[in-house]
C-alpha cells in the first residue's frame, strides 16, 4: 500500500515537472511578427527566389555597382552580412538588378519618366543624409536648419511620387478605355465569333483554312 502511493506521488510530481517545462518552453519560444507588424529591426519575410535566378559573380558585381550609386551604406552592409545571410544577401541584389532594369526601360520608353526616377533617387539620398546629420547634431540652430533641409526634400519626394502615380493612372485608364472597345467590337461580332467557335471545335473551320 505504502509503495502504491509513493508510486502515485513520484508520478504526481513528474508531471508537475514536464507542465514546468511545457511553460518555460511557451514563453521563451518566439512569437511570429503580425501581418502589420512595423519593422523593428527583425528581419523582414522575405520573397520567394525564382527557380531559375542565378546571381553568377557578372550579376552580382552590376548589382553591387548599381546599389553603391544610390546607397553606399547599402553596398557596404550587403558585403559584410553577406556569408552570414546569403539568401537575403541574393534577394537584395535581384531587387537591384529588377530596379536597374526597371530604370533602364524607362530611359528607353519614358524619357521624362526616368528622369523623375533619377531625381528619386538622389533625393532620397540626401534625405538618408539630413536625417543621419540631424540625429547626430547637438547643436539646436543646426538641427533646426537641418530639419528645414529635410522637409524640403520630402516635400519634392512626395510631388515625385504623385507625378509618377498621375502617370500610372492615365496608363490604366487608357488601357481600361482599350479593353471597353474591345468588348464593344466583340459584342457587335458575337454572332460571328460563336459560329467560329464552333467550326473549330467540330473541324469545320479546316477546309476554309487558307493553308
Amino acid at each position: 500500500m505504502k509503495k502504491r502511493s509513493l508510486f502515485f506521488v513520484a508520478l504526481s510530481i513528474w508531471g508537475l515537472v514536464l507542465h514546468g517545462r511545457s511553460l518555460a518552453q511557451e514563453k521563451t519560444a518566439p512569437r511570429p511578427p503580425r501581418a502589420n507588424a512595423p519593422f523593428q529591426g527583425e528581419k523582414p519575410p522575405l520573397a520567394p527566389l525564382p527557380e531559375n535566378f542565378v546571381l553568377t559573380p557578372e550579376l552580382e558585381k552590376e548589382a553591387l555597382d548599381y546599389l553603391a550609386s544610390i546607397n553606399p551604406r547599402e553596398a557596404q552592409d550587403l558585403q559584410r552580412f553577406k556569408l552570414a545571410d546569403q539568401r537575403r544577401y541574393t534577394m537584395r541584389l535581384k531587387a537591384g538588378l529588377d530596379e536597374k532594369a526597371r530604370l533602364e526601360f524607362f530611359q528607353k520608353d519614358d524619357p521624362a519618366r526616368y528622369e523623375r526616377e533619377l531625381k528619386i533617387r538622389d533625393l532620397e539620398r540626401q534625405s538618408r543624409e539630413f536625417s543621419e546629420s540631424y540625429r547626430k547634431s547637438l547643436d539646436g540652430a543646426g538641427r533646426q536648419a537641418t530639419r528645414a533641409n529635410l522637409s524640403n526634400v520630402i516635400a519634392q519626394l512626395f510631388d515625385l511620387r504623385e507625378m509618377n502615380r498621375q502617370d500610372e493612372v492615365k496608363r490604366m485608364e487608357a488601357d481600361l478605355q482599350r479593353l471597353r472597345e474591345t468588348l464593344e467590337q466583340r459584342q457587335k461580332n458575337r454572332a460571328g465569333i460563336i459560329d467560329r467557335r464552333i467550326q473549330q471545335l467540330t473541324g469545320e473551320a479546316g477546309a476554309m483554312e487558307w493553308e
